[in-house]
């Protein structure tokens, strides 16, 4: 979209096909039913792991905050969703509907990056079996 007009520069994208190879690069991005698929990591190697994905989080959310500062990111304040682009649609499709003075309109505000790519928390606690 550009102002209020949609603008169409045409094309239809094939969705990549899954390669035989149990290598792909798409196959080994696809997590659905991955513990089946892959052998489960050695003890050794979840530190290292778990600090990648810290890492790769990271590397995303600071590039999520860049664009925020380019385009215009409004949030709703009553659901989960988040609208990029120069407006909020007025559109009677919000979720969150214990405000139903609202008559089902989303509640538009600039949205902040913990909106846009909500962090997963994970709690890790000593092991009550664990002797040390």
């Amino acid at each position: 979209m550009i102002g209020k007009k949609v603008i169409d520069i045409g094309g239809l994208v094939e969705e990549p096909r899954p390669s035989v190879d149990r290598s792909s690069a798409i196959l080994d991005l696809d997590t659905h039913r991955s513990f089946e698929r892959f052998d489960p990591p050695l003890e050794s190697e979840v530190p290292r792991i778990a600090q990648e994905t810290i890492d790769a989080y990271e590397k995303v959310k600071r590039g999520v905050t860049r664009l925020m500062k380019k385009c215009t990111v409004k949030a709703c304040g009553y659901c989960s969703e988040v609208h990029v682009g120069p407006w909020g649609h007025n559109a009677k499709l919000c979720g969150g509907f214990k405000h139903q003075w609202r008559d089902g309109k989303h509640g538009w505000q600039d949205a902040t990056v913990d909106e846009v790519l909500p962090p997963n928390y994970v709690w890790h606690v000593q092991d009550p079996k664990d002797p040390h």
